[in-house]
């Protein structure tokens, strides 16, 4: 079959139209193409891409939200960091156009001809674009900012001047890759039309390379700044997002080691679609995790500082324990007696129990404090400004309040000053 395809464009049209209707590869000897449903993994492959995506999502806006409500500023690596975002969120495409066209775990031999050029086109390009730059700006990101927090101002050399020439080395080897993927093979049309002459770089040696070299960069990057860590005096806040990064950090180098395993398997003259659907099964989270890496450190500051996030959740909390006080009911409450006596009866002269004992000033004040705290109808808790004894009360009444009445005992010595205390405005009338 292969030196037929290298004579298509001399094939009549209609043995043309069956190439193109047939399998991607010649199947094994006794294997029968599935066009129709073949076997694959692209229920494992969704929830990968789910979990990633959502993952990446979250913490991105986390630190946007830092930024702006809290620290209230904004530098280079942040914005370094949003691309990146956006480079993975190209990635997270490509991952779905890919399950979308191929399937993951799908043998070339079940995929039709015809489909094979998007394929290869998106693996090619859209795959090694999008991942070498969500690499290339998030691992920048998190070298400037790890300068910015360990030596800004070059005080200690050997880390502010390593982390500038990992910087270079980075920059240098995705710029490198997204040319490389461009130049694979030129023309173009030779990566998926095999009857177009043209020349190819080795692809699998360019993606090993780069898969090395990922690794190194991840375990560089995770080491760099152990000696500096270790004698800083932090708080517990920032020890717990510095805990978070290196276990982060010692996820994305065991992706990048496994992405580095499975691209030596890669078939890119056989089996392809097979071969390289656990490379992208591996890609997806190893970018997640860089991602999380540079934005988990400032995630702990929406809980412990003050911003619109914190203002919500300490409303939230207030207004249940206030719905939740409401519902219950006070445990001196019952029988239809008021809660307090009226005001006349006060006025006067006497609070007296249905068993004519007297009730001390102490009980008086106890039972005004549950009172206030039991009352589900006051418009506001915090009791109104006393005027002193005998003094008229020049100022006008400037809120009500409903209460509830019931009688209690109350010695005739200590009801006038209660009067005072419970109802100022009745001076008035002296």
């Amino acid at each position: 079959m292969a030196s037929v395809i290298l004579d298509f464009p001399n094939l009549p049209a209609a043995v043309q139209q069956q190439i193109l209707n047939g399998p991607s590869l010649m199947p094994p000897k006794g294997v029968i193409p599935n066009f129709t449903n073949p076997l694959n993994s692209n229920h494992e492959a969704i929830i990968v891409g789910a979990v990633c995506l959502a993952l990446s999502t979250a913490a991105t806006l986390g630190r946007i939200y830092s930024r702006i409500f809290i620290t209230k500023k904004v530098e280079l690596q942040d914005y370094l960091g949003l691309i990146a975002y956006v480079a993975f969120v190209l990635l997270t495409w490509v991952f779905y156009d890919f399950l979308h066209r191929s399937g993951f775990y799908v043998h070339q031999w079940d995929i039709v001809y015809k489909t094979l050029p998007g394929i290869v086109k998106i693996l090619t390009f859209g795959l090694t674009i999008s991942y070498s730059a969500a690499l290339l700006f998030a691992k920048t990101a998190i070298l400037i900012e790890w300068v910015q927090i360990f030596s800004p101002h070059r005080t200690h050399a050997f880390f502010y001047w390593a982390s500038y020439l990992m910087i270079l080395l980075n920059v240098l080897l995705y710029v490198s890759s997204i040319i490389s993927s461009a130049i694979t093979c030129l023309p173009h049309e030779s990566i998926w039309q095999p009857w177009v002459k043209g020349k190819c770089i080795d692809r699998k040696a360019l993606g090993v390379f780069t898969a090395i070299f990922n690794v190194i960069m991840d375990l560089l990057i995770l080491l760099l700044p152990q000696r500096i860590i270790w004698n800083l005096r932090m708080t517990m806040a920032r020890k717990i997002g510095i805990s978070l990064v290196f276990s982060v950090g010692i996820l994305a180098i065991m992706c990048a080691a496994g992405r580095v395993a499975v691209t030596f398997g890669i078939e890119y003259d056989g089996d392809a679609t097979y071969t390289v659907s656990p490379v992208l099964m591996w890609t997806l989270p190893e970018v997640t995790c860089v991602l999380l890496v540079f934005c988990l450190p400032v995630i702990p500051k929406i809980f412990t500082e003050r911003g619109p996030l914190f203002g919500i959740i300490s409303y939230a909390r207030s207004w249940t324990r206030l719905s939740t006080k409401g519902s219950q009911k006070p445990s001196n409450f019952g029988g239809g007696r008021n809660e307090w006596s009226n005001s006349a009866g006060l006025q006067h002269g006497a609070v007296s129990n249905e068993s004519g004992q007297s009730t001390s000033i102490a009980e008086l004040k106890l039972i005004r404090s549950e009172s206030r705290k039991s009352d589900a109808h006051s418009l506001d808790e915090q009791p109104l400004p006393l005027p002193k004894p005998h003094q008229p009360l020049h100022e006008p009444i400037i809120r009500t309040t409903e209460v509830e009445q019931r009688d209690f005992a109350a010695s005739k010595s200590s009801s006038d000053n209660l009067v005072e205390r419970q109802h100022p405005w009745m001076n008035a009338s002296h």
